[in-house]
């Protein structure tokens, strides 16, 4: 009646770091989405993100900014507001990750 299966996103191999990937950036994006302040900024930059082995964010970097340095130190902000991933990273996972984080101002 059931057809097995196991965790999933936390596999090995290059297919697995892609997924997490993703599913990182998406995390992210979510997080940055939900804060009051960020939500109004438009910005696109790139970070570099550290997790230790339980999913925790270690250190977060600017890779690349938007060209708006306060908007930039907002997103980093919220980023490390996250705390901690709820999926664990794949041991094969190299660290850091790079995410591209975006956000664009509300109409009206």
């Amino acid at each position: 009646s059931g057809s097995g299966g196991g965790r999933s996103g936390t596999g090995g191999g290059g297919a697995g770091n892609a997924t997490y990937g993703r599913y990182l950036g998406y995390v992210l994006q979510q997080a940055v989405a939900r804060d009051e302040q960020v939500r109004r900024l438009a910005f696109q930059l790139t970070v570099n993100i550290w997790l230790d082995p339980t999913g925790a964010v270690t250190r977060v970097e600017l890779l690349r900014g938007s060209g708006n340095p306060e908007a930039d130190e907002r997103v980093l902000q919220a980023i490390r507001a996250v705390g901690r991933i709820d999926e664990r990273p794949p041991a094969s996972l190299d660290f850091p990750a790079r995410v591209l984080v975006q956000g664009r101002r509300p109409a009206g």
